[in-house]
Formats: structure tokens, sequence, C-alpha cells
């Protein structure tokens, strides 16, 4: 029996019998029999170990240094397994991830829900001792590069001269930084800048967004069409067609006539969409005081082009929205023009 009393130390209770053949093997002697027998009833004795059990060590912990959140990676330990004393405790080796979380073996898998610096510790022990090593792992939110949601221009077509109102959204991990290029050599860096075309034409304007995970680009045409009062093919052909049956663009401003039974009106903007029309019709209506009138209306074009114009009026003749215009210049678009109602 071996009564173990530290590490290097056991004490130890032990009976023993030899039988020898022949006799004279174990003194020389002939006594008469065939084998000599000697033995120890009862003994009690001390064992001191030279050698020490050897603890375990931990050569180095994997893993990595950051990870996204919501991502499982692997971390592993190496140690003296073939060095150290067995028999191995049932914890031979622990994890503790820094979240509340455990886990127990050489290798362990983890996935961090929330952001933030994590201190890995990992431990191992025998009988003879335990040795722990730790890791710091920083989580981090995954890449969220933006996306536009909405890139639009309003009013479309516009006049030159006249203010169009661009606007974007755009979804992403913040800061996302915004850059308009209008298409004429012009530029702005915001969500919903506000730019005017000289000179009438199509134009692209490109909008970009980007943080520091990507970026995303969208292109929004533009038609400007004349302003009023522009007469490109002589004073005559304005007086013929006075009023925007093409729907591609403002008309020349008619010229004053007597006839106060003509009914007129001025149009602001004109889209194709009645749900984009509406809001701009509400905020003249806020602008502008009684009894200016604001209203959509809606008219096909001779190209079978279906138009949404925001007009004021009525006013009986010509001459009497040309005097709106001229006292409102600055609440009205400089391409706004005139348009006879039926």
């Amino acid at each position: 029996m071996d009564i173990r009393l530290g590490r290097a130390a056991s004490l130890y209770v032990e009976s023993r019998v030899n039988l020898t053949v022949p006799s004279g093997a174990v003194d020389g002697s002939d006594s008469g029999t065939r084998f000599d027998v000697t033995g120890q009833l009862l003994g009690i004795g001390l064992k001191v170990h030279l050698t020490a059990p050897t603890p375990p060590r931990i050569i180095r912990l994997e893993g990595p240094d950051t990870l996204d959140t919501g991502t499982s990676v692997t971390f592993a330990a190496t140690v003296n397994e073939e060095a150290a004393d067995r028999p191995l405790d049932y914890q031979w080796d622990q994890w503790d991830f820094g979240d509340g979380a455990t886990a127990t073996g050489r290798t362990a898998t983890h996935a961090y829900d929330r952001p933030g610096r994590y201190v890995v510790s990992f431990s191992a022990r025998n009988r003879a001792g335990t040795a722990e090593a730790s890791t710091a792992v920083v989580a981090e939110p995954p890449p969220e590069p933006p996306q536009i949601a909405t890139a639009r221009a309003a009013p479309e077509p516009a006049a030159a001269g006249a203010a169009v109102q661009f606007s974007a959204a755009a979804t992403g991990g913040n800061p996302i930084a915004y850059e308009w290029r209008f298409g004429d050599g012009a530029s702005a860096e915001a969500a919903s800048p506000t730019h005017t075309y000289e000179a009438p034409g199509t134009y692209t304007a490109r909008l970009r967004v980007s943080n520091p995970d990507g970026d995303d680009t969208r292109t929004v045409t533009v038609r400007v069409a004349r302003p009023a009062g522009a007469d490109t093919s002589g004073a005559a052909a304005a007086a013929q067609n006075p009023t925007d049956s093409s729907g591609t663009g403002p008309p020349a401003v008619p010229p004053a006539d007597t006839s106060v039974q003509e009914r007129w009106g001025i149009v602001v903007a004109s889209m194709s969409e009645e749900g984009q029309a509406a809001p701009v019709a509400r905020r003249y209506r806020e602008r502008l005081p009684e009894p200016l009138r604001v209203e959509v209306r809606g008219a096909e074009s001779d190209r079978g082009v279906r138009r949404h114009r925001v007009v004021i009026g009525p006013f009986e003749g010509t001459e009497a929205a040309q005097q709106v215009l001229r006292e409102r210049a600055e609440t009205l678009p400089s391409g706004a023009w005139l348009l006879r109602l039926e």
C-alpha cells in the first residue's frame, strides 16, 4: 500500500515472503529440506521521489487581433502535452472569452455579439500545477458600404436660370459623404443642394456617396428648357404658338394683347408625376397671398407625354398675368412662363 504524502514523498506498508530452491542457496548449509523460506511479515517505510512531476506549460495562444461582430473565429492553444505529468485534470484547458462565455479544449470557437475589446484567457492544469495565459481581441462592427436609396431633381424639366433642387438619401455606416457633379462643370458636396443651369440642354448629374467602407454612384438626367421670354425662332413664331403644346419646355412669353376674354395662368413647375407636383403647389400656396390661386393642371403634349403643371391663376388676359410675374419676381422662378388656359 502506497500513501501519497506530497509531490515527492509517499508512505508505504508492505509484507514479503521468499521461497528459495534448493535449500542451500540462501545460507550455504544443508538443512535437510529442499527449499529455504525467508520473509518479512510487515514492513513500513518512506519513499522519496528524486524527480518532481512536470506541470503544464502554455507555449502559445493563437487567435485574431480583430474580428467582426457576429463572425465565429477559432482560438487555439499549444501546451507541453507530451512532457506534462498524467493523469490530467478533468479541466485540462479552460477558455474564458471575456463576455461571460466559456469553453473547454485546446481549441475553441466563439463569436462576439457586441463591439468592444475582450481579454481571452486560457488555463491548463494537472496534479503538478496550473498554467495560465491570455490574449486581447477587438470586436468591431462589420463594414457597411453606402448604398444610394434615392436621388432626384425637381422640377424636371427645369427652365434655364431657375433653381433645381437635388435631393438624395443613402444607407450605410456613418459618416457618409455626398458629392454631386451637375454635368455643366459645377459640383457640390451636400445631400440636397440646389443648382442653376444657365443654358438649355440635357444634363447628366452624377451623385457619389462614400464612407470608409466603400462608395456608390447614381446618375440623374435633367432637361433644361429655354426660359420664359426667350425667342429662338422670331417674335412671329412666339405669337403664333403662345401655349406649351410640346411638353418639352416652356414656350416664349406671349405678347400682351387686348383680349380680356382669354384666361391665362403662370406655370412655375412642370413634371411627369402628379405626386411630385402636389407638394410644389402646396409650397406656393403658402408663399403667395390671397386671392392668388395655385393648382395642379394635367395636360397631354403633342408627343403623348402626360405633364402635371403647377399653375398660378387664372388671370383675365396676359397683361394681368405678366404684372404678377413682375410683382412676384423674387418669389416665382425665373423660368416661369404664361399658359393660355382652356
